[in-house]
Formats: C-alpha cells, structure tokens, sequence
C-alpha cells in the first residue's frame, strides 16, 4: 500500500512497514514542514491583482504584503485547512483580499495584521484564543 498525505500540511504519512531504510529521510522532511508552518513566513510584494500561493508558500504561521498597490490585491489560497497571521504592508488606496478561489475571503486593512482561518471552504477572520478568555484578578486568581 502506497504512503498517503495528510490533508492540511501534506505530510507524508507513512503505512506501517513501507519505506525499508528511509524513515528517517521521511520524518526529517515532515519536521521541517512542521517547523515552516509554526515559524516560517512568507514575503510577497505586489502592485495588485491576484497572487495565488504555492503550498511551500501557504505552509507557514504569516503571510506579509508589502508594495504600493494600483489595483486591488487578491492572496489566494488553497483551501487547505489551517490557520495564519496576514500582515497588511501595502500602500495605496486599494484593497488586500485574502480568500479561497471563487470564493468571498476577508478584507485586510492596510497598517494592519489579522488572524485567518480556513475550514476548508473559505477563509474567514479568527480570534486569538486568549481574547475569550478573561484577564487575571489580582493575585494571580481568574474568574
């Protein structure tokens, strides 16, 4: 039975007893894709229009936009579930749209970052987990 992939990192997931003698080449490629997603980001300087994401590009914790845009700017992503910061650098009086193809997405203001998801579908604004949780009483007790 062949190795399959896991279906937001694309990871190789490895069938038990495959891959005599490779494991190791395996699961340091799978680290380093880990490490990418937690850690990693990825630049794009844009005047505008559509830019669609490579998965080595999508598989990252932020994406940053920088460049004086002319036209509105469109990021655009695969679909893949998982969960980003996207920097909003640009300049100009025009948009910056992060989105699934043929779908709505989210606006991102310029000077701004935001938290995004996508649940596969769409991408859509998030919430760090922490704004939902109330601040400390003094002396270090929660509500």
């Amino acid at each position: 039975m062949a190795d399959t992939l896991t279906s937001n990192l694309k990871l190789t997931n490895q069938t038990e007893g495959a891959n005599a003698n490779t494991w190791g080449t395996i699961a340091d490629t799978n680290f380093e894709e880990i490490d990418d997603k937690f850690g990693d980001t990825t630049d794009i300087s844009t005047t505008g229009g559509n830019t669609t994401l490579s998965e080595e590009q999508e598989r990252v914790a932020a994406v940053q936009v920088a460049g004086t845009l002319v036209s509105n700017s469109v990021v655009i992503f695969s679909g893949r579930g998982g969960v980003w910061v996207i920097e909003n650098n640009t300049a100009g009086s025009f948009t910056l749209t992060a989105k699934v193809s043929g779908q709505t997405g989210v606006e991102i203001p310029q000077g701004s970052a935001a938290i995004v998801f996508c649940d596969g579908t769409d991408i859509f604004y998030g919430n760090p987990p922490a704004a939902n949780i109330p601040p400390p009483l003094p002396g270090g007790h929660s509500n």
